[in-house]
């Protein structure tokens, strides 16, 4: 029994040694001090004795890989043609911006419909995102080279047209054709959940969490509209279930993130012990904030990351312009609402086919939903509904979505 304790330690130490020469130089051995690690942590359930820059170099093993893979993944990245949206006059950029002051519904009587008149700037535009949706990856060219800093591209190019896509699935609000909302409402859908998956960055990941919002609540509003029929309300299910993604998803963000600051922090020219300072500061700012993307309970915006090492420049103002936290509140917030819109989905079908809305959500399955859906806010993962004279109401207990009201937000 010893000797496969023995065996099993021995193995771990291994791995961790093998994890930190594959992300590059390991930090040096500081001084172990007291941080949040996740629970399930190989490290802490077989107490090694490493430093807490070793242990997030550990997981910096994960954000390694992950560049490594969007580095790969070349074939059927439509990256570039999405970039290539220019602010040209009439164009989604311009109209996008002219939306901001004037309102959606302006710019829909100003174009007429909503994919824009033939030969004109906006149909051009529109038209190309269509074709980026038929892309699978979505993620910026990157350098991982052995040793340095990672090499990214311009991002403003990015920034500039994934911002302007909200305008899309909003003006399909105005579209008289069910069938094509519904195909347009798919591409929008997987445009917004590649922007997420090929995020090498909080921002680029933030992107795609803000036009998946955008296209959710519209797509919400056609299902409340009772235009669709049973089939094509199932249809919609089956296109928000194959979106399903979870806060790990965030984490592995975070992961990325970490590495990438500490491959930046590796080149600068600091002396041995304010690198050794920086390195642990950072690697306690990283591993405070990991479990809280894991957990349930850190919902809304009522959590911070508190540590006792003392706080290293760099790394304060790595953590402070990331804005890790209100990001996993907005990623959470929009997971909620995709989680709404798959049961306003079953509700519709059902009122469709019995003429009534259930008397609890759990009656939706398993003939409309296979499960009910999470809400990311609430303790027990459940919204709250109730059948009314009229109709229902389904309820969120966050405060942080959109048109929340007394601590709650209903569809």
């Amino acid at each position: 029994m010893m000797d496969n304790q023995a065996s099993a330690k021995s193995w771990m130490v291994g791995l961790a040694l093998s994890t930190l020469l594959a992300c590059g130089t390991p930090p040096p051995q500081v001084a172990p001090t007291s941080v949040t690690i996740s629970p399930k942590s190989p490290v802490q359930e077989t107490e090694l004795k490493l430093s807490p820059s070793a242990i997030a170099w550990e997981y910096a093993e994960h954000g390694r890989q992950r560049l490594t893979y969007l580095v790969e993944a070349k074939e059927g990245n439509g990256y570039e043609r999405l970039v290539s949206l220019k602010g040209t006059p009439g164009g989604l950029i311009d109209l996008a911006n002219s939306a901001q002051t004037q309102g959606v519904e302006a710019i829909a009587a100003q174009l007429g419909e909503p994919e824009g008149k033939d030969d004109s700037a906006f149909r051009a535009d529109y038209e190309l995102v269509l074709r980026v949706g038929t892309y699978r990856h979505l993620g910026p060219p990157l350098k991982v080279p052995e040793q340095g800093p990672i090499v990214f591209p311009d991002s403003k190019p990015f920034l500039r047209a994934a911002s302007s896509l909200w305008l899309l699935p909003s003006l399909e609000v105005y579209n008289p054709n069910t069938e094509d909302q519904l195909q347009n409402f798919r591409t929008y859908l997987h445009i917004a959940r590649a922007i997420s998956l090929d995020a090498p960055s909080v921002e680029h990941y933030e992107q795609g969490t803000a036009f998946l919002d955008k296209t959710l609540h519209s797509l919400s509003q056609l299902v409340k509209s009772q235009k669709l029929n049973v089939t094509q309300l199932r249809e919609v299910i089956a296109s928000l279930q194959g979106l399903l993604s979870s806060e790990i998803e965030l984490q592995a963000v975070l992961d990325t993130e970490y590495f990438t600051a500490g491959r930046r922090l590796e080149s600068q020219k600091l002396n041995a012990e304010i690198k050794a300072r920086e390195q642990a500061s950072l690697a306690a700012r990283f591993l405070a904030a990991r479990p809280l993307f894991a957990d349930p309970a850190a919902a809304d915006l009522g959590f911070s990351i508190k540590t006792d090492v003392p706080e290293g420049k760099l790394a304060k103002e790595w953590a402070d312009k990331k804005d890790f936290l209100p990001a996993l509140a907005r990623s959470r917030a929009v997971l909620t609402q995709l989680s709404a819109v798959k049961i306003l989905a079953g509700l519709e079908a059902y009122h469709t086919e019995k003429g009534s809305y259930p008397n609890k959500v759990d009656e939706l399955m398993p003939v409309y939903l296979s499960t009910i859906p999470t809400d990311w806010f609430s303790p027990d993962g459940r919204f709250v509904y109730t059948k009314t004279e009229k109709g229902f109401k389904l309820e969120s207990v966050s405060a942080s979505l959109p048109n929340s009201k007394d601590g709650r937000t209903a569809w």
